[in-house]
């Protein structure tokens, strides 16, 4: 039977927040763009090119990769 007291989570949408750039962990390699279609802000590594999930586990995940690590070491190399 359908109950119709039942509760709807709400999900809410992260937005970027100007204190990420601040962060220890993702200080130096983070930046963001403004999405042309309704000017929010949007991560992006300067290291590896990428436009990252606006989520700071994502973001934080994002430091701990491979791919993130190679990129870091050779961009930090040419400053």
């Amino acid at each position: 039977m359908y109950n119709s007291y039942a509760v709807k989570k709400v999900i809410y949408k992260q937005k970027f927040r100007m204190e990420w750039l601040e962060d220890p962990m993702l200080k130096g390699w983070l930046t963001y763009i403004i999405d042309p279609v309704d000017g929010s802000k949007i991560p992006k590594c300067k290291c590896c090119n990428e436009i990252l999930s606006v989520k700071l586990y994502d973001l934080k995940t994002h430091a701990r990769t491979k791919k993130h690590e190679r990129a870091s070491f050779s961009f930090h190399q040419l400053q």
